[in-house]
């Protein structure tokens, strides 16, 4: 299994099909982001490594937009910035 197909499988399961093909899919000028409930969630994600279980109940507290680009940041690590330019203006 490649490393892109392990990546799609985890994300499936921590935040749903329904939320991975949509991160595939959206431009982020689409969504209302707020950074630092992205940057939060990504935290919290990190601190429950290992704990499948609280990291999905993580992600279901979370708002559907916050959500979507954590899981879209997830896969496209290099959207940071963008994510960062659009919090400082």
């Amino acid at each position: 299994m490649g490393r892109q197909h392990r990546l799609d499988a985890e994300l499936s399961v921590l935040f749903g099909r329904s939320v991975l093909a949509q991160a595939k899919q959206v431009r982020l000028e689409a969504l209302e982001i707020d950074a630092e409930l992205v940057a939060e969630g990504a935290r919290q994600l990190r601190q429950a490594g290992g704990q499948p279980v609280r990291q999905r109940a993580i992600v279901q507290a979370m708002d559907e937009d916050t959500a979507l680009v954590l899981c879209k940041w997830i896969l496209e690590p290099d959207m940071g910035q963008q994510l960062h330019n659009r919090s400082v203006l």
